[in-house]
């Protein structure tokens, strides 16, 4: 037995590193390459803290950088007067929830005793927007511009509105408002076919644009 200690000693001690290495787990590798949801979360930008709508999330709306196209048609309705109007809209958020719009629009009014007119109008609006709920903004806006009809020439327009925006899956927005248009022209007073001087209008607006 004293003769076969010396080699039980040298075959514990060989097996014992091997034994180490075994247990030992393996190194993991730097990941090369990005996971699937990280390349999708940077190609379709950063989420805001809204719902989903339709199973989608609704991305970026009213933030800093974030543009608006899209259009809009005005219309107004009193006896024996008619006018309806088409608003191309062209938005970029300067800076969150606070909107910079490109107005330019084309109305055709018609009254019972005078012949139908075209109306042109061009609007600044900065407008602010603020978020309701779930996917519901309000915003308030306020346009200077100038409008111009044949008979009368050019003169400075104002219009303010209020109104809802609706987020429709992605990037959808369904548009909701109330404006009030003062002008400077001495045009005519279209409601009751009288010369006096008109300067104000009412419409409702409905439209729809892509927000990205």
């Amino acid at each position: 037995m004293g003769h076969n200690l010396p080699r039980v000693l040298l075959a514990l001690l060989a097996f014992a590193p091997a034994r180490a290495r075994a247990q030992t787990p393996p190194e993991k590798k730097p990941e090369t390459e990005k996971s699937n949801e990280a390349v999708r979360t940077e190609q379709e930008g950063k989420e805001t803290t809204l719902p989903s709508v339709a199973g989608r999330p609704v991305r970026r709306y009213a933030e800093h950088n974030v543009f608006e196209l899209g259009g809009s048609v005005s219309l107004v309705r009193a006896n024996a007067f008619t006018q309806i109007g088409a608003i191309p809209t062209f938005g970029w958020f300067l800076i969150d929830y606070v909107q910079l719009s490109l107005l330019p629009s084309v109305e055709y009014v018609k009254t019972a005793k005078s012949p139908a007119k075209s109306r042109f109008a061009t609007l600044v609006e900065t407008s602010f927007h603020v978020h309701v709920g779930g996917p519901v903004f309000a915003f308030f806006g306020a346009g200077t511009g100038v409008v111009y009809e044949k008979d009368t020439g050019a003169g400075l327009a104002i219009a303010p509105r209020l109104g809802l925006n609706f987020l429709i899956g992605g990037s959808g927005v369904l548009k909701l408002a109330l404006s009030y248009v003062y002008t400077a022209t001495k045009r005519t007073a279209i409601e009751d076919g009288s010369t006096d001087p008109h300067t104000s209008t009412f419409a409702f607006q409905m439209g729809c644009t892509v927000a990205w």
